[in-house]
């Protein structure tokens, strides 16, 4: 049987990795939309983000939630008792 005592916590996480998307979400959107426009010395000379400007946001926004989840496919231990014993009857 698993322990319970860590079970308040782990409610705990999700809201607040929601509050603090909420926070950094616009502002890592705003700080990378047009980086070609807002940056011309450094990202002028890539056509890609001149071609797509709001291109970047996308791909960091694409990129954390691909790594979050490998990291679950990977991590998670299935805990229930038809997943973690499949040869026992229900």
């Amino acid at each position: 049987m698993q322990e319970k005592k860590y079970q308040s916590r782990a409610f705990l996480l999700m809201p607040m990795t929601f509050n603090i998307g909420v926070i950094i979400g616009p502002i890592l959107g705003g700080v990378l939309s047009d980086p070609a426009g807002s940056y011309p010395d450094t990202f002028g000379h890539v056509d890609f983000l001149v071609r797509f400007p709001y291109a970047a946001p996308n791909i960091l926004s694409a990129f954390f939630l691909f790594s979050a989840f490998a990291a679950i496919w990977l991590g998670l231990e299935e805990v229930g008792p038809e997943t973690r014993y499949p040869w026992t009857p229900p």
